[in-house]
């Protein structure tokens, strides 16, 4: 009686440790509903019939995990006879844990977590990015502020070198104006000095003709004086 007893536990023993080594993947999974009034399908259809409802709050046995357009096998009660049957939830209505679906979940909230990360690194790359844009932005503004105000004093002193060299232009022709003025004044200088130097010539032209005249007039005077004084001498002679 002892041996078959002590074979009986270790095949007990055995058992609870081939369980114990069994994979999480491959015990049972339960779904839990998040909703109230969640229908269960008899196929992987909502057109399809209707078994039941479930409850939020209601686990479920997962038969088959989720497939490719989201429904979920589950083995529920039957609300009127009690019966247990399996139907089809869609997974939006359940909370499935253990199994490979919870690993599944995990592996795809860390992914989602790291894709948020990744966004995050990303707007702050872009922000980052940004302010540097702005920051070239405002650089390249004021460059070309300080392109313009150079460009305005440039044209500011070319200005007063035009006006410099307009007010070099005025004075030069005014002394040209100056020179002209005097030159005319010269020329009636000496357009005055020949009239006058003409005037002397002709006064003095003058005077030698009144000489002439004079001398002439001595020399008739003369003549008529030697001429009586022969008739003179005539008259004395004849008597």
């Amino acid at each position: 009686m002892l041996r078959p007893m002590k074979r009986m536990a270790a095949l007990v023993l055995t058992f609870a440790l081939a369980l114990s080594m069994v994979p999480a993947s491959l015990a049972a999974q339960t779904a839990k509903v998040k909703e109230d009034c969640v229908r269960v399908h008899a196929k992987a259809d909502i057109d399809s019939e209707c078994y039941d409802q479930v409850n939020k709050g209601d686990v479920l046995e997962v038969v088959k995990g989720k497939d490719e357009n989201g429904w979920v096998k589950v083995r529920f009660t039957y609300t009127e006879t009690g019966t247990t049957m399996t139907g089809y939830v869609s997974a939006d209505f359940l909370s499935i844990k253990g199994g490979s679906d919870e690993q599944s979940e995990k592996k795809e909230k860390k992914s989602e977590e790291k894709k948020t990360e990744q966004k995050a690194d990303s707007s702050e790359k872009k922000e980052e990015k940004a302010e540097q844009k702005a920051d070239s932005s405002e650089k390249k503004e004021e460059k070309a502020e300080q392109k313009a105000d150079s460009s305005e004093k440039k044209e500011e002193k070319a200005e007063q070198k035009a006006d410099s060299s307009e007010q070099k232009e005025e004075k030069a022709e005014q002394k040209a104006d100056s020179s002209e003025k005097k030159e005319e004044k010269a020329e009636q200088k000496a357009d005055s000095s020949e009239k006058q130097e003409e005037k002397t010539e002709q006064k003095a032209d003058s005077s030698e003709k009144k000489e002439e005249k004079t001398e002439q007039k001595a020399d008739s005077s003369e003549e008529e004086e030697e001429t009586a004084a022969i008739s003179s001498n005539v008259s004395y002679t004849a008597t």
